[in-house]
């Protein structure tokens, strides 16, 4: 019992140590910025030509970011630069575009040069059955701040997921930023109108039902 219980500590330690190494020598490594012309911290207004700016959409479980639409262009079909709502700035916090292949082989060829340019991903995201297959990366500038990089594929036929290549760019402490804004924010609103946080009442299960 001891030595499993040693053994178990010991596999444990050298998961914790392998994360930490990864992400100690990715923070020294090339940090990627953007792709495709767009860069993260820079002001959305400066691709106005390239964005439709006249409406951005807001989702429900990221309620302080607010995306914009990227119009198709040569080699993708799209995507969205994803801004703060919160503190007021304009700056890009997540870069995310479609590519307009979508084979394995072209997802595979992208996989193999990102590790070549930026090395390996500390994470694997997919499904056991590579239906749907998402690479994790993980960076920190000399500045402290925490950027992420995630490339996906999907080949399945669940109309819930687009199917193809898609590659996103998060500039992780920026979300963070809007996130506590939203929060404090949140708070200050529910005070000044005399809400007060409390338990939601049990309700009846048919209440979380469909019909």
């Amino acid at each position: 019992m001891f030595r499993k219980f040693v053994g178990l500590l010991f596999l444990i330690f050298s998961a914790n140590l392998f994360l930490i190494s990864h992400l100690s020598a990715q923070s020294h490594q090339k940090i990627p910025k953007g792709i495709a012309g767009f860069e993260l911290n820079k002001d959305i207004r400066e691709y106005s030509d390239r964005v439709r700016m006249e409406k951005g959409l807001v989702e429900i479980d990221y309620p302080y970011l607010t995306a914009y639409e990227i119009l198709p262009f040569p080699g993708f079909r799209g995507g969205f630069l994803v801004v703060g709502n919160c503190t007021g700035s304009q700056k890009v916090l997540r870069i995310k575009l479609k590519y307009s292949n979508g084979t394995k082989k072209f997802f595979k060829r992208l996989k193999e040069n990102i590790v070549r340019r930026f090395g390996d991903p500390i994470e694997y995201r997919g499904d056991p059955f590579h239906v749907f297959v998402a690479w994790k990366w993980r960076f920190v500038d000399s500045n402290g701040n925490a950027i992420s990089l995630i490339l996906q594929h999907y080949s399945g036929l669940d109309e819930e997921y687009a199917a193809g290549n898609s590659i996103k760019i998060n500039f992780i402490s920026g979300i963070k930023r809007e996130r506590e804004c939203y929060r404090k924010a949140r708070e200050k609103s529910f005070s000044k109108r005399g809400i007060k946080k409390g338990k939601v009442p049990p309700l009846n299960i048919e209440y979380y039902l469909p019909y």
